[in-house]
């Protein structure tokens, strides 16, 4: 018999079961991304070995972005691969529900939290480079520039890390909320208040809210958007006798 903290055997067993279909779509994507940060470090090599000093600047620029965002995507891959472990370990744990949902929601805070991190430090990188127009910003612009890249890296590291950790529990979390609904462990979320409590919603504000997102989050690869769903034709009225 299943609990609110505890899986029941049928979900345990679908728990393990979703595991390796997760552990090869993470496989495939470590490879992608090595691929493509391999592709970059030639064409970095590549740009310098045979192009020109004048134009060599601007597509070394893009090799070296190419290998940076591909490297810090294997970290978020490395972080779901133990995420995923660490669901197998625990899976049979009388603790695991709770904390299975606690550490898919810290991972997600965290990921919005580093990204906005990683966005400031990015811009103060960018602010560094330009300040030096203006002589008297030189000085102070020559101690920012160090400082704000290495936060940019470890803020950009730290969020893809927790980008992969929830990533990896996220699928596991939802899978155990649904099953313990219908075993009648838990109570849908949308139940727990009653519908006078509940706020309404403008149609337009309906849409659920987008997370933080990276400036580096342009060099990924984007999703195919989803189809809006047309409404559904009236029913003929019925002709009057």
């Amino acid at each position: 018999m299943a609990s609110a903290d505890a899986l029941s055997t049928s979900t345990q067993k679908a728990v393990l079961e979703q595991l390796p279909a997760q552990h090869q779509d993470n496989k495939k994507s470590a490879q992608r991304r090595a691929l493509f940060m391999g592709a970059g470090v030639v064409g970095f090599i590549a740009a310098h070995a045979f192009l020109p000093v004048a134009v060599v600047a601007i597509p070394s620029f893009v090799a070296a972005v190419v290998v940076g965002v591909n490297a810090f995507r294997l970290v978020s891959n490395a972080s779901r691969a133990l995420a995923l472990h660490g669901v197998k370990k625990d899976a049979g744990n009388a603790d695991f529900v709770p904390k299975l949902k606690q550490k898919a929601g810290k991972a997600l805070e965290r990921a919005a939290k580093f990204n906005k991190i990683s966005n400031i430090a990015f811009f103060t990188v960018i602010g560094a480079i330009v300040a030096p127009a203006i002589p008297v910003l030189a000085p102070l612009a020559a101690i920012v520039y160090p400082l704000a890249t290495l936060t940019m890296f470890a803020a950009w590291g730290a969020s893809e890390f927790a980008t992969g950790t929830a990533t990896g529990t996220k699928p596991t979390a939802k899978l155990v909320y649904d099953r313990q609904v219908a075993e009648g462990v838990i109570r849908p979320a949308e139940d727990i208040l009653p519908p006078a409590a509940q706020p309404a919603i403008p149609a337009h504000k309906a849409q659920p809210e987008k997370s933080a997102k990276s400036v580096f989050g342009i060099f990924s690869r984007r999703q195919p958007k989803q189809e809006a769903q047309k409404p559904a034709a009236p029913a003929p009225a019925a002709p009057k006798p």
